[in-house]
């Protein structure tokens, strides 16, 4: 089975890049959306070609399943006024990235069924107010089958279907922790440290204050935060706390 998988060298694209090569055997089509404006496009092209190069020395067989990534300029998608409405309307409740407006119009062009590694939050946030638009997505999920395997996509009722309606989720009833532990099983949690993840680096280190850092502090991943980003993370906290107190 082909499974067309957004890649972006990402924790999460990775895991799933990784399980289905590795552990279930399956070949997969990688898509990249090129954008120059995106400060992290260096760091993740960069980290994309040592994952691949350390997947093809320690599992040779991948060589057969991995296809070449397919590249496309985000400043080629043509613009479509449903997609950006309802992208702007999800925005206003919570936070979600502009790559989303972007994939919509890419998936909605090439009408490919798109994974994409968007995961459960761990369970000690999931009560709390959800800030992140992967709340929303988990709690607006239906299962369906395919080929003898259960798909993950957003229900049709809700009011995002279509911005979400071409996208697969195979890891969302999974948490990053959950992802790694069954990454140290499989043995395959040394590529897993070659991801990255971090929109805006600061000498090529993670800085502390993007989304997927703010997550990887929440998430149990705060290691992989250097003592620099940290002292943002932390600072960036504080200045919140006291803006809510005036």
């Amino acid at each position: 089975m082909l499974h067309h998988l957004l890649w972006t060298s990402g924790w999460d694209s990775t895991f799933r890049l990784l399980d289905l090569l590795i552990v279930k055997k399956e070949e997969v089509q990688p898509y990249y959306l090129l954008d120059p404006s995106r400060h992290s496009t260096y760091k993740e092209l960069q980290a994309m070609n040592n994952i691949r190069h350390a997947v093809f020395v320690q599992y040779p067989h991948t060589k057969e399943l991995l296809l070449r990534t397919k590249f496309f300029e985000v400043s080629s998608l043509q613009p479509n006024s449903k997609i950006r409405e309802i992208y702007h309307q999800i925005k206003e409740k919570t936070h979600i990235g502009t790559q989303y407006e972007w994939l919509a119009l890419f998936v909605e062009e090439n009408q490919i069924p798109l994974e994409i590694g968007v995961e459960k939050p761990p369970s000690h946030l999931l009560n709390r107010q959800p800030y992140w638009v992967d709340f929303y997505i988990v709690n607006h999920i239906e299962s369906t089958q395919n080929e003898g395997n259960t798909v993950n996509k957003l229900a049709s009722t809700s009011e995002a279907y279509q911005l979400f309606k071409h996208f697969e989720f195979p890891l969302i009833e999974m948490t990053k922790l959950d992802c790694k532990a069954y990454a140290i099983e499989h043995r395959f949690i040394q590529i897993m440290e070659l991801t990255w993840f971090c929109h805006a680096p600061v000498r090529e280190l993670p800085c502390g204050k993007c989304a997927p850092c703010v997550q990887a502090m929440k998430y149990g991943f705060a290691y992989r935060i250097p003592v620099r980003g940290k002292a943002f993370y932390y600072l960036h906290q504080l200045k919140k706390s006291i803006k809510k107190l005036f």
